[in-house]
């Protein structure tokens, strides 16, 4: 099939899974397996009020093409949670003008592993959103920023995030800042912090150092953290820092020169680790803030872990040696599974961090600085002071509930926080 050419492609939906409805857009017609086209959009169904459509990002995903689909669902369902969250987040402080009434979905476009996301791709992802009829409007994820979203309007009109003048991953980081420090707050004696500066001489690990994670390590450094960072492609020394800056400002990244300095910092204090292994057997960090990673990334096992073990395992031995880390809380999307069909693992994954005393908040909650700063196109102008200062104020608004729930229920362990989640999901907040 040539580029451009959309005679084979085939657009089919919906396919019900539970809460969920999934359509795909499906091209088979070449001899070789690779360069098949396939994409889809996951609705979750919970809930659904017809007067707003889902809203959710397009990500490149390029690990087996008979998972994408499921992690289309997972990642939709963390999506409905997040909106869910946002939505009461905003109305309990008054705050928002209707901005943040979205269902939850989410899409994937599939390629091979080291594969680009080539225009055809992503035109034939498009005419699949426009196929769907505004019931999903897509945005940017993992691998789709601007020029690709470019590509896709060039299909459907059915996107926003073109609006933005700073890119998306800088909200999320205010957000992801002010729920450590609202967290902290409250375990503030179980970490050895100040109640009142908590985050000044904390160690905090930042796993990932991209779009979110890169900002955020500047917020950290500038509030005294002892930040550590790690990121598979980062590597220690003056020239790779400087070249890691050089990347992400040609991907658009909202960081600068103080960010530059802090990731500089950093390296000079010899905090950039070498592998996933040192980053998560760190005998020093008191808290891990997940940046990065796939689908259910606390049930999965690190790479080159021979043993087996889960990073829930490997965090909880962690501790167990160490007596330090207390608190896992990041950006990085579904860190245990938020569906159904992952409960028997998210479920373990829970037990093994409440078990070794490492509370969890889990990453709906404190992630919805992509959502808060694409809604605001639909504001007269759009500033990113105001952006950043809303996915501060709602996301701290939403630990401070959730811990207060949790308190409610019984205790601040991973399992008593997660139902806590699912109460502030499900009920009127107090």
């Amino acid at each position: 099939m040539a580029d451009g050419d959309f005679s084979s492609l085939e657009l089919r939906g919906p396919r019900r899974e539970e809460d969920f409805e999934v359509y795909e857009a499906v091209d088979a017609s070449s001899p070789d397996p690779e360069d098949h086209v396939y994409s889809c959009v996951a609705l979750c169904r919970k809930g659904w009020k017809d007067d707003w459509p889902a809203l959710g990002g397009t990500r490149h995903f390029q690990k087996e093409r008979d998972r994408a689909s499921h992690e289309a669902i997972e990642l939709a369902m963390s999506m409905y949670i997040k909106n869910s969250l946002l939505r009461k987040s905003a109305q309990s402080l008054h705050n928002g003008g209707g901005l943040f009434n979205w269902q939850g979905g989410k899409g994937v476009i599939w390629t091979p592993p080291g594969a680009p996301l080539t225009e055809h791709r992503l035109r034939c992802h498009g005419r699949l959103i426009d196929w769907i009829g505004g019931q999903y409007v897509g945005s940017g994820d993992v691998g789709v920023g601007e020029p690709q979203l470019r590509i896709l309007a060039q299909e459907t009109k059915h996107l926003i995030g073109l609006g933005c003048l700073r890119d998306t991953g800088e909200a999320t980081a205010h957000g992801i800042f002010a729920g450590l420090r609202q967290a902290v707050r409250e375990e503030a004696a179980a970490l050895g912090a100040d109640a009142a500066d908590p985050l000044r001489g904390l160690p905090i690990l930042v796993y990932g150092a991209g779009k979110v994670g890169f900002p955020l390590l500047g917020l950290l450094h500038a509030a005294g953290a002892e930040v550590w960072v790690f990121d598979e492609m980062l590597h220690p020394g003056a020239a790779a820092v400087d070249a890691w800056y050089a990347g992400s400002l040609a991907r658009e990244a909202a960081v600068g020169p103080e960010h530059l300095a802090a990731l500089r910092a950093v390296d000079a204090a010899g905090r950039i680790l070498g592998s996933e292994q040192e980053a998560l057997d760190h005998p020093g960090v008191r808290v891990v803030s997940p940046n990065a990673g796939m689908a259910e990334w606390l049930s999965r096992s690190p790479k080159g872990d021979s043993g087996g073990r889960t990073r829930a395992e490997r965090l909880a031995a962690n501790r167990a040696q160490n007596g330090r880390l207390g608190l896992i809380l990041g950006a990085g999307n579904d860190q245990v599974s938020t569906t159904a069909a992952g409960k028997p693992g998210r479920d373990r994954a829970l037990a093994i961090l409440a078990a070794a005393g490492i509370v969890f908040v889990p990453d709906p909650l404190v992630s919805p600085g992509g959502v808060i700063s694409v809604s605001h196109e639909r504001e007269r102008d759009w500033s990113a002071e105001r952006v950043n200062d809303d996915a501060q104020r709602l996301v701290a608004r939403s630990v401070e509930q959730l811990f207060a729930t949790a308190r409610r229920l019984g205790g601040t362990d991973a399992v008593t926080l997660y139902r806590a989640l699912e109460d502030l999901v499900h009920n009127e907040w107090h």
